[in-house]
């Protein structure tokens, strides 16, 4: 039995190695013959990962190649361009949200306070909290945009921030002034990834094309009959059809409209070498050359003409081919493993559309795309018509621009930083500073921490116990957003700048969690099925990330409260100081009393 199962085993074994190496071969040559595709790259390195997956580096040498050709297609490059766009447009959204969020939860209590003293002169009262509450969930009401209330949120309090917090909401309005153009680019990114003109022009230079696809074509050229792209691609496809006077005459046209077109002039001459019309080809393709010589391609197609014409001219045969070897290598060793003397397409290169020439078309500006940008423009901005998007964020700058650099509120409300108590600034004890920052303290924590003067006891109790309360509600409130969101321990301790960053990082982390899960559609990937090693990799990546945003929070947090205890001795031992030398003028001001003689 024991021989049976080994013997079993065997033969499977053997087969699932000749099956792999077979299925390895023929990817192999699916790469050479399609290097412009990163499929091949993906399913060998899914082929090589089923083999063994201890082997990482031959798997990930597989994806990084697949990675870096699909960011040459132009295909794939859209689609991932797209999906990068989205997430970070997305993760900025939720950035600036959450962070008018917190802004909002850390400076209720002295909108509260202020609200209350406007409208019924009483401070820190019930009321106050009512009216700041409508203050605050008015745009909601209204039904404007989520980013509009953010903005509109960051705005009333502007003026209760420190010079870090209103730095960033700055920095937030500056870059939404480019929500517009954003907006613009990720229609055309949306339209380019349809099924649209653009993947029919696609498909005729560089895919699989049908019928179907030279049908719509020439539907389209009806109604633009001097369109160069879609001139270019019909006359390749039938060139590769075999119909070569057609493919002329679209070319013939085609120069019609751009006389100097030195890639028109290579495809008619390839066609004419295909027709076997050779002394026409070798003129073409020299006129090519003499408009461009810096095109592999050109002197490739020259040296096929030479080889063909002349059986004697192998100096000039070998000269056309270093040159285009030297312009070009990997085009002219992919021409090598593609040639097939039956097939003049596999002899001959043609030009197609480049890169730059599908990318400037999917920009160009059209009124479909106008029509979805403004329809995913009121999605966030309702309220605001998007022609004058920019105009609002730009006076949104300047109106906080006025706040950060002038101090227009004296009578709004601040907040003790030891107690948490909200007060006036008017009675804030800068007169203790002498040319560095005071610490806001209202004056029953100046009495406890500098002054150390003698307070009754039971207030001095509870005020303490006031003061533990508040600073234990504080941590709790840091160490929830640390372990919550990372970076929102940072924007509450005040350090904004970091705080952000890490905040949307986390966001586009957890945007592309949720793509994986399939709760929205995945493209970020070209919709190819996630590997088990990027996975893995992204799970580092995320986790690395996530303790670094929290041992970042803690020595952020530790080096801050350091820091406020050193600048309470030091107002403590300035205030000592002062009233040292007071009590000692006054000693010497006063004249000693004469002791009477007996």
């Amino acid at each position: 039995m024991e021989t049976f199962y080994f013997f079993v085993d065997t033969k499977v074994t053997d087969w699932y190695r000749t099956h792999f190496e077979i299925e390895a071969k023929s990817l192999k040559e699916a790469k050479k013959m399609a290097p412009e595709f990163p499929q091949p790259y993906w399913a060998l390195a899914q082929a090589y990962g089923a083999e063994s997956k201890f082997r990482l580096f031959r798997i990930l040498e597989q994806y990084f190649q697949g990675d870096l050709i699909a960011v040459k297609n132009f295909r794939s490059l859209m689609l991932l361009s797209c999906n990068i766009h989205f997430i970070l447009s997305l993760a900025f959204f939720f950035t600036i949200s959450t962070f008018a969020v917190i802004m909002l939860f850390k400076y209720f209590s002295l909108l509260a306070k202020d609200c209350g003293d406007f409208f019924f002169q009483k401070t820190y009262a019930l009321p106050g909290f009512l009216w700041a509450g409508i203050v605050v969930i008015v745009p909601i009401i209204l039904g404007i945009g989520p980013i509009l209330v953010a903005c509109y949120w960051m705005v009333i309090l502007v003026i209760y921030v420190g010079k870090k917090e209103k730095q960033t909401i700055w920095i937030f309005s500056l870059l939404l002034i480019l929500s517009p153009w954003c907006f613009r680019n990720f229609a055309s990114m949306i339209l380019a990834n349809q099924e649209g003109l653009l993947d029919l022009l696609h498909r005729a230079n560089y895919e699989d094309w049908s019928p179907e696809t030279e049908k719509k074509l020439k539907v389209y050229l009806r109604t633009h009959p001097r369109d160069s792209s879609v001139l270019l691609s019909l006359g390749l496809i039938k060139k590769r059809q075999g119909y070569l006077e057609e493919a002329k005459r679209y070319y013939t046209t085609l120069l019609e409209i751009q006389p100097g077109s030195e890639v028109v002039m290579s495809n008619l001459a390839s066609v004419y070498f295909a027709q076997g019309k050779l002394e026409p080809a070798e003129e073409t393709f020299q006129r090519s050359i003499s408009l461009n010589n810096q095109k592999a391609s050109f002197h490739y197609n020259l040296y096929w003409t030479y080889l063909e014409r002349y059986k004697f001219l192998e100096a000039r045969k070998r000269e056309e081919l270093s040159i285009a070897r030297r312009l070009d290598p990997v085009l002219i060793d992919y021409q090598k493993n593609i040639y097939s003397p039956t097939i003049p397409n596999r002899i001959i290169i043609d030009e197609t559309l480049t890169l730059k020439e599908f990318w400037s078309r999917a920009f160009q500006g059209s009124e479909e795309r106008e029509i979805l940008a403004s329809s995913l423009w009121c999605l966030f901005y309702k309220g605001i018509p998007y022609g004058y998007g920019v105009f609002f964020f730009i006076l949104l700058s300047l109106l906080i621009s006025v706040f950060l650099y002038r101090d227009t509120a004296k009578k709004i409300s601040t907040r003790c930083n030891q107690c948490g108590k909200p007060m006036k600034k008017r009675v804030r004890l800068n007169e203790l500073s002498q040319g560095c920052k005071a610490p806001e303290l209202c004056s029953h924590c100046v009495s406890i921490y500098i002054q150390r003067t003698k307070l009754d006891q039971d207030i001095k109790d509870s005020k303490i116990e006031q003061i533990k309360r508040h600073q234990k509600r504080q941590t709790f409130i840091w160490k929830l957003l640390t372990y919550a969101l990372p970076g929102g321990g940072h924007i509450w301790i005040g350090l904004t700048g970091l705080g952000t960053l890490y905040l949307f990082i986390f966001f586009c982390f957890v945007l592309k969690i949720i793509f994986w899960n399939g709760v929205i559609k995945d493209p970020f990937f070209l919709a190819y099925p996630l590997s088990f090693f990027k996975v893995i990799f992204f799970s580092f990546v995320l986790f690395f990330f996530y303790c670094l945003s929290i041992k970042q929070s803690y020595r952020k947090k530790e080096i801050a409260d350091k820091t406020f205890v050193q600048i309470l001795e030091a107002f403590r031992r300035r205030s000592q100081n002062e009233k040292d030398q007071i009590e000692g003028r006054a000693i010497i001001s006063c004249p000693k009393e004469e002791t009477p003689w007996p």
